[in-house]
């Protein structure tokens, strides 16, 4: 499947037509994949119209709303639970790539090795380009790519158990003492595992460790 009508330049027509940017934007696809396709032509499902102007339409509440509107819209052409996901994730994300310059490090990796993630990029790029919004946003994130796939992979400093063995008791807290690791990790403060044990005995709690 190919949309792609080969123009470089924006599209003409009227900007607060959302039919319009929807077929300037599946115009701008190059070879997507179904999923991809799909995406596009209902990541504005959630709006009635264009009128309240671009910030809306890059909203995480409007893509939140179409990406609820996509999927029931999947189910009902009884795709695969796979393709739906895919589908949904790909209209729910759309706007954390205009926000991706001012992305904490560890925001931006996480959001970069997202799977699929050249279809993410892809729908942000035919998403700019119908609305005739520069690709700098899209640009950056290419090349945070070459620059990420150069760092050699981190091995995960801290598991589960390597909490439950430092003392501290299970529970819903262990998915924030982890997740805080990680983003420090992969913001480079963090580079050994007896750093890791350090900030954790630094930054949690004695509350949540066994008596």
């Amino acid at each position: 499947m190919a949309f792609n009508l080969g123009h470089d330049a924006p599209f003409p027509g009227d900007e607060n037509d959302l039919l319009q940017h929807t077929a300037r934007a599946l115009s701008s696809l190059i070879n997507p994949s179904v999923e991809l396709a799909f995406a596009t032509l209902l990541h504005c499902a959630g709006l009635k119209d264009s009128s309240s102007g671009e910030k809306k339409l890059l909203s995480d509440k409007s893509a939140a709303l179409s990406s609820i509107k996509a999927e029931n819209i999947c189910r009902r052409l009884r795709m695969s639970r796979e393709s739906i996901e895919r589908i949904t994730d790909l209209v729910r994300e759309q706007p954390k790539l205009f926000q991706a310059k001012e992305m904490r490090e560890s925001t931006l990796k996480r959001l970069l090795r997202k799977p699929h993630f050249a279809e993410h990029l892809e729908l942000h790029r035919a998403h700019a380009r119908s609305r005739g919004i520069a690709l700098d946003c899209y640009d950056f994130c290419r090349r945070k790519l070459k620059e990420y796939e150069m760092q050699p992979h981190a091995p995960v400093l801290i598991k589960g158990e390597d909490l439950i063995a430092l003392g501290y008791s299970p529970g819903p807290h262990f998915q924030k003492m982890l997740r805080s690791v990680e983003d420090l990790q992969l913001e480079g403060e963090l580079r050994t595992k007896k750093d890791a044990i350090e900030y954790l005995n630094r930054a949690f709690s004695t509350a949540v460790i066994e008596d």
